[in-house]
């Protein structure tokens, strides 16, 4: 919010609440849109909206915002998880990584987990992630949803990597995090995000026919639209075979 109050507002900052109009935040929508997304614009007015709603509750907004633009968001195949998983075994990045796909977890949430406190058994506790604060310096704070807290079970495998009296299991910020998994890509001539083993992770439990409920709270999201328009993509192996599955009954329909 306070990089949103410094940078989104140029236009309209210096104006007192009780004069900006519908027409004002309208222009100061459009003067945005070729420079940012559709999800940034929303996030803004949706904070704009509701310090005017707060400090002038008179104003009735009914502003027309960009449309949404699907997001392109790469599937990591299996074939891309072996080899990412190989590349990087036995190593911290190794770990991260498990954690990414396979909790899922986010890189905020995987830089703040400690497990002297966090871990027991094969159970993993995300409560809290790494974030910077103003002043750009790196934070451990409560994640931003209730959805955020989650406990969940771990394979045995992937536990045992995790140093136990250490009080981090990764002991890289979310930026060094995405630095080093950027490098190792590179080196193994693939190009997706690190937010995209998440994906993966969700879409991976899709596959296997996991209520959507159980992938929200072993994932920590909000809400079931979340996570079928985002993420819960079909595998491209799956795709091939329901494909399959389809033309074969079409053509036993039509013999």
């Amino acid at each position: 919010y306070e990089s949103m109050r410094n940078n989104a507002f140029e236009s309209i900052k210096k104006l007192p609440v009780s004069e900006i109009t519908n027409n004002i935040v309208q222009i100061w929508v459009n003067e945005q849109s070729p420079k940012v997304s559709p999800k940034t614009i929303m996030n803004r007015y949706s904070f704009l909206s509701s310090v005017l709603k707060t400090y002038n509750s008179s104003l009735k907004l009914d502003v027309s915002l960009p449309k949404k633009k699907r997001s392109d968001i790469h599937v990591v195949t299996d074939e891309e998880m072996k080899i990412l998983l190989k590349a990087t075994e036995g190593t911290e990045l190794g770990l991260a990584v498990r954690l990414a796909a396979f909790i899922p977890a986010r890189r905020s949430e995987i830089c703040a987990i400690c497990p002297k406190t966090d871990i027991q058994g094969n159970f993993i506790t995300i409560n809290k992630a790494m974030v910077q604060n103003e002043r750009r310096d790196w934070v451990i704070k409560q994640p931003k949803s209730y959805a955020g807290y989650r406990t969940v079970e771990m394979p045995p495998d992937i536990i045992k990597l995790i140093p136990k009296n250490a009080d981090k299991a990764v002991n890289m910020t979310p930026t060094q995090l995405y630095e080093a998994f950027s490098k190792k890509l590179g080196e193994l001539n693939m190009s997706f995000r690190l937010h995209d083993l998440r994906h993966y992770g969700a879409t991976f439990l899709h596959a296997q026919g996991v209520p959507d409920k159980y992938i929200m709270q072993r994932g920590g999201w909000t809400s079931v639209a979340t996570l079928q328009n985002i993420y819960t993509h079909c595998l491209p192996e799956k795709t091939d075979e329901a494909t399959k599955t389809v033309i074969a009954k079409l053509n036993s329909l039509m013999e």
